[in-house]
């Protein structure tokens, strides 16, 4: 298959709130700094990534690494580059094993969905993100 867009390179998006859900019903929307979404290898529609974040609180955040298929979807010559993926490996502290789903528009703004899990809690948020240095 071949893609119209290369995807390859450092994406980044403003910060975000999250709705994190604990495990006794409470929730609570949280400020996050910016997510780094860093795409380092595509290949007959696949990618691996890395996903970095940070609190805004203190200097917490993480590192997961992201494994993801890449289609299109929508009417001919209208279709939208979708990105499906998932965090691998076990979340670091305050964070969550998410599955993430992402559009590519025209302008080359990705749109990121979030829905993560951990042993605790639930996390989920949308995001924009843009190409850095592109």
């Amino acid at each position: 298959m071949k893609f119209r867009h290369n995807i390859v390179g450092v994406w980044e998006s403003r910060a975000y709130r999250v709705l994190r859900v604990e495990k006794d019903g409470s929730s609570q929307r949280t400020k996050r700094l910016p997510m780094r979404l860093q795409i380092s290898m595509v290949s007959q529609g696949t990618f691996r990534a890395k996903n970095t974040w940070r609190k805004p609180s203190d200097a917490g955040g993480g590192v997961e690494y992201v494994v993801g298929t890449i289609g299109y979807r929508g009417a001919r010559g209208k279709s939208r580059m979708v990105l499906d993926m998932t965090e691998v490996g076990t979340p670091p502290t305050g964070g969550t094993r998410a599955r993430m789903v992402a559009v590519l528009d025209p302008s080359g703004v990705m749109f990121l969905t979030y829905v993560g899990e951990s042993s605790d809690a639930g996390q989920s948020f949308t995001t924009r993100l843009r190409r850095k240095n592109h």
